[in-house]
């Protein structure tokens, strides 16, 4: 059975003030035009209200919200996130989603911002681990609306660390300069093992609840697993995405020690030695998170257009829903599974806002996004996507792009034709393009954003 859902303050001038003025004021000296105008009076405003009621509105944008973690605690959900610069608390009430607190890092003269979060489960405590440029924050999150600062070390080594998360019973930190195995008990808080696995971005890194294998994927597009009891890497082999990307993300399935990994052609079941077990074509133009559940005939998977629910085998039969019905400029890509008093819940970190999710996909929570981005800038790599690179005059093809600015206007020239467009609050958009008349010849479509001045271009044949 399938479930498809179709997806698809300006500032005023008080010109009756004005006018009133203008008229009091004597500066109109002929009675006549005083009388003209001042019977104009509500006409002229109520055209101004008409004006400003329906005027298009300048669009805000938001903090969008692509990763983070959440947890089980006392059978309810917390939720935390650092896509804002800041660590937010999220707890689910009912069908609502509230913000508990929103902590900002301590000010440094690297002017640091949160970016990774790991909530842990020990003894009676819900502890949230945090990373900010060079330190890692331990924070008792026992009652979500007043989080304690345990403890703050910072490193002397410039090591900015990407992510925090757990490999079996370790706390680790990875960055550019490899994994670091942290040792927490009670006032210890320390280094007590590193590991040569390096990544330039924190979310395309994996670890092993079982404590053993590290899983990345690099800018080379190459999957690598690396045997922590070995002390080396076991396995390397490629997937697929179509550009450069901060978002290449993967799972490891410590139960079957199986890898999951979302490209952006196919989404794909692998061994630990690299054999592809199953694989299924992507149905969009990106491929994000793919999440293993409690229920091993099934896996949770996003690509930003639609949240899935597939069958394992095959990954072909399921449930699947749209991202943008779930909230506003909803686009799925950050994917957490929970089970929360012997109840499936996933959590979806959907960009215009988080979701909770039930295993049939129905969504019984969730809050839109309202945190203002300060300074606009791309939230993904530059791409564009074409259904068609290759048509005769006055065919028409869709074309689709991301890393744009929030909301930014958007000029695309292809061959002697410019057209115009707004990026979405994600930088993203898409048209519908049509072919000119032109002999044949191969041609350019370039995207230019006018704010960021970003440009990006793909190759496109004219036929006759």
């Amino acid at each position: 059975m399938s479930i498809v859902l179709v997806d698809k303050q300006s500032p005023s001038y008080n010109l009756t003030f004005f006018i009133k003025k203008c008229i009091v004021g004597g500066k109109f000296k002929n009675k006549h035009m005083k009388r003209i105008f001042k019977w104009s009076l509500p006409i002229l405003g109520l055209s101004l209200a008409w004006v400003l009621i329906f005027a298009p509105s300048a669009k805000t944008s938001y903090v969008s919200y692509y990763s983070g973690d959440a947890i089980s605690y006392k059978n309810e959900v917390i939720i935390a996130t650092t896509d804002s610069g800041a660590l937010e608390i999220y707890r689910q009430n009912g069908k609502n989603i509230e913000r508990t607190a929103r902590l900002k890092a301590e000010a440094t003269a690297w002017g640091d911002e949160f970016s990774s979060v790991k909530l842990d489960y020990s003894g009676n405590r819900l502890l949230a681990y945090a990373t900010a440029g060079f330190s890692l924050y331990q924070y008792d999150l026992s009652n979500p609306e007043q989080p304690n600062l345990l403890q703050k070390k910072t490193n002397t080594y410039f090591e900015w660390y990407q992510r925090v998360d757990k490999l079996g019973s370790h706390l680790v930190t990875s960055s550019e300069k490899g994994v670091k195995v942290w040792r927490v008990d009670g006032e210890l808080f320390d280094v007590i093992d590193s590991y040569p696995v390096i990544v330039s971005n924190g979310l395309s890194i994996r670890f092993d609840a079982a404590g053993r294998y590290i899983i990345s994927v690099g800018e080379d597009n190459l999957v690598r697993v690396y045997d922590t009891t070995k002390r080396a890497e076991i396995s390397r082999f490629p997937v697929n995405y179509r550009n450069e990307s901060d978002q290449k993300r993967l799972q490891f399935d410590s139960l079957n020690n199986e890898i999951l990994i979302f490209d952006d052609f196919y989404l794909k079941r692998f061994s630990l030695a690299g054999d592809l077990l199953t694989y299924h074509p992507n149905s969009s133009f990106n491929g994000y998170s793919v999440e293993a559940s409690g229920n091993p005939n099934y896996v949770y998977a996003a690509n930003g257009e639609s949240i899935m629910r597939l069958s394992k085998k095959n990954f072909r039969d399921g449930l699947k829903i749209s991202a943008g019905n779930l909230n506003r400029n909803g686009w799925g890509m950050g994917l957490k599974y929970l089970n929360v008093g012997g109840q499936e819940r996933l959590i979806v970190f959907n960009g215009g806002g988080i979701v909770v999710l039930n295993s049939t996909l129905e969504k019984i929570a969730a809050i839109n996004a309202s945190e203002v981005a300060e300074n606009p800038k791309a939230k993904e790599a530059l791409s564009l996507n074409s259904e068609s690179y290759s048509a005769s005059s006055g065919a028409k093809f869709n074309l689709r792009g991301t890393g744009f600015f929030p909301n930014e206007e958007l000029i695309i020239k292809f061959a002697n034709e410019n057209s115009l467009i707004n990026a979405d609050s994600n930088g993203r958009f898409s048209t519908t393009l049509t072919v000119p008349t032109l002999s044949n010849r191969l041609t350019d479509i370039k995207v230019s954003g006018q704010d960021s001045n970003l440009t990006y271009s793909t190759s496109f044949e004219i036929r006759q």
